[in-house]
């Protein structure tokens, strides 16, 4: 169990080397399933994302990500869109990379996060290998725009990281950390608003392993929970009342708070989560819980972070669950409970044969089964959900070749006109694309698809150059 006074936790030293081949081992097995991202291409969402994030001033997004109780919810993601395409343009590598070092990075965190958590070694070698990859969370490993998700996902679970380093050290967090901690925590709110749970569950850490004690407990261990929900408060009433808020304008981010809403939501989520098409529905998702409370209650204390998953799981997905707005990979911060919870349980398993095998071959056989049993269903699932992402992004690839191939020169706040083209009528992704690709905010684009053109020779001699989409190829059809 988690040490929480008076002593720190150390790893021996003769495992390091154990963990660094396990750990390369679970890079070696994300990569192979996941490497594909590395050369995906930009979405809509993307070019919307870098377009909104370019047109603005960079004191202006400075001011955001400081006002982080604003309506604009995501400014450092923006921020770091600014950043990389100032210096590398519009080509998706880079950014393909940053988010890749962000999902390593955040394997690490969750394994030190599993070690801080469990005090077992065995435990995070499994959870990190089970959080490691899901085809389900196919917008992590492809979408660019994802990069908000990653970027919360490193910043909470920092903040919650340097906050079990304190604790376990006996001590409560003085006010400067308590100022570090809030400076992390308005980092991972200023990247998603799925952060908002974090001063949730570190009161429920600090209620499981430090029961209430009076008012002293506010003060003392509920203090760094206490000092987050306040930080936290300007975020949570921009965020529901301000009249300009996404959840006001977008359908889809439409409120519908109830339990019913809850339990509905999380069966979906659940046969996302297990690869399951309808297993899961309201009674079998009751059951569920059931199960899992009962084994964590039975062994509360030879495993008391089992108490912590099962309120991690359900607190976790309260910024989406009441939502209309659904897809796989906002499970992705939520899934760290599920593969703590079931790593515990194999390790479990593993102990008892432990008693009669050296425990090296033990740990070894198991980390490996639970590899091999996963990975067939990893790449049927990938096969499904790549075949779907792809299509999103095939249109603004063959776009931008088309261009590439063109090598046309719109001039500086120019004027183009598109007889046809590739998108939709009621999207800008074709304005977001054009504007990247030419580094010009100003540019003008008109589209005969979205509205009514004059095409008679006078009117197109007002455009400085005009394109036609057919069969899949772009057409210059002036100059």
């Amino acid at each position: 169990m988690p040490i929480v006074a008076g002593k720190t936790l150390a790893i021996p030293k003769q495992r390091l080397i154990v963990s660094l081949l396990f750990g390369g081992f679970t890079t070696a097995y994300f990569l192979f399933l996941a490497s594909d991202g590395l050369k995906a291409y930009f979405t809509g969402d993307d070019v919307m994302n870098f377009y909104h994030a370019w047109v603005i001033s960079v004191p202006e997004l400075l001011k955001r990500v400081v006002l982080y109780y604003s309506t604009d919810s995501r400014p450092l993601p923006g921020l770091t869109y600014r950043v990389i395409y100032f210096f590398t343009g519009f080509h998706p590598l880079p950014f393909r990379i940053l988010c890749f070092a962000l999902i390593l990075m955040n394997l690490f965190l969750l394994y030190r996060f599993t070690i801080r958590l469990t005090g077992s070694i065995e435990i995070a070698w499994l959870a990190t290998l089970l959080a490691s990859y899901h085809a389900w969370f196919i917008d992590i490993y492809l979408n660019t725009s994802t990069l908000e998700e990653l970027a919360c996902f490193s910043f909470y679970f920092s903040a919650f990281l340097f906050y079990l380093r304190i604790r376990q050290r006996g001590r409560y967090p003085t006010v400067a950390e308590l100022a570090v901690l809030g400076i992390l925590f308005v980092c991972a709110l200023d990247s998603k608003p799925t952060a908002v749970t974090l001063p949730l569950v570190i009161a429920l850490y600090e209620f499981i392993f430090s029961r209430p004690r009076g008012l002293n407990w506010l003060w003392n261990e509920g203090r760094a929970a206490a000092f987050l929900g306040i930080v936290m408060l300007p975020y949570v009433l921009a965020s529901l009342l301000a009249p300009d808020r996404l959840l006001a304008n977008h359908p889809l981010y439409h409120l519908v708070i109830s339990p019913a809403r809850y339990l509905h939501t999380f069966h979906l989520y659940l046969n996302v989560l297990f690869y399951q098409d309808h297993f899961f529905a309201d009674a079998k998702t009751i059951q569920l819980w059931i199960a899992m409370g009962a084994i964590a209650w039975f062994w509360r204390k030879r495993y008391p972070h089992l108490l912590f998953c099962c309120g991690f799981i359900l607190l976790t997905v309260l910024p989406f669950i009441f939502i209309s707005h659904y897809s796989g990979f906002f499970m992705y911060l939520p899934s760290v409970g599920w593969a703590i919870y079931i790593a515990t349980l194999l390790d479990a398993v593993a102990t008892v044969v432990r008693r009669f095998v050296p425990a090296a071959i033990v740990n070894a056989v198991v980390f490996l089964a639970v590899a091999a049993v996963l990975f067939p269903f990893h790449v049927a699932e990938r096969a499904k959900t790549t075949k779907i992402y792809m299509t999103a992004q095939a249109p603004i690839r063959e776009f931008v070749g088309n261009l590439d191939r063109l090598h046309s020169a719109v001039p500086v706040g120019g004027r183009a006109l598109f007889l046809n083209d590739p998108f939709q009528a009621d999207d800008y992704t074709l304005l977001f694309t054009m504007a990247l690709y030419y580094r010009d905010p100003n540019l003008m684009v008109d589209r005969a698809k979205s509205r009514s053109i004059d095409t008679t020779p006078a009117n197109l001699a007002a455009y400085d150059d005009v394109f036609d989409y057919r069969d899949g190829r772009l057409i210059e059809m002036k100059p």
